[in-house]
């Protein structure tokens, strides 16, 4: 019998910059500057500093790198307490650390990211790459899925838990806490059903 779950991630096409004073301190420190990943290993602050406001009624957003991604607080609160135990969450300002926004967290898995593969083929510069399935940043290490068309994860490559997050920038869910979103109007979020192979 299959096994799904659900990803959850990030739809739109506007991002939040994040301010040059958090990048300096961040980008090459914590957060690799070839692919914008969090580099393995780091065990650093998770508080994100903006400089526009991220729309109130949106349940996730993107800052234009792969991480930090953003959540909002009513999907927080809607999913269940023991997310702490999956994801690490830090604050989010406005300019500076004095003007904290209430709507919105930052968030990175407690561990390493789940890779998603396509079920076609990668292309790149108009090849197919027949062989390549994951991919790695010559930078930092860390790995991401190939592929295209319909998405799943293998769980040969991947310890895949109730909430995990993804390289995407979302989380993939169980079918259980799916059902406790029935009938919840998410805003800016894509829900896919993922197969686990």
């Amino acid at each position: 019998m299959k096994k799904y779950m659900w990803h959850l991630y990030y739809c739109g096409t506007d991002v939040v910059d994040p301010s040059e004073a958090w990048t300096n301190g961040h980008v090459g420190a914590g957060i690799c500057t070839d692919c914008g990943n969090y580099m393995p290993g780091n065990e650093g602050d998770f508080a994100l500093v903006v400089d526009q406001r991220i729309p109130a009624k949106a349940d996730m957003f993107s800052m234009g790198r792969l991480s930090p991604s953003i959540m909002s607080a009513r999907l927080r609160k809607l999913l269940p307490q023991r997310i702490n135990e999956f994801l690490r969450f830090g604050d989010i300002y406005l300019g500076d650390i004095s003007r904290k926004m209430e709507n919105h967290f930052a968030f990175v898995g407690q561990a390493p990211w789940v890779l998603l593969f396509g079920d076609q083929p990668a292309v790149m510069d108009g090849e197919i790459v027949v062989d390549a399935k994951i991919a790695a940043c010559p930078a930092c290490g860390v790995t991401f899925g190939f592929g295209r068309g319909k998405r799943h994860a293998d769980t040969s490559v991947n310890v895949i838990r109730e909430i995990s997050w993804t390289e995407f920038g979302g989380m993939l869910i169980s079918d259980e806490i799916m059902q406790s979103l029935t009938g919840i109007q998410l805003n800016n979020v894509r829900v896919e059903k993922i197969e686990i192979r």
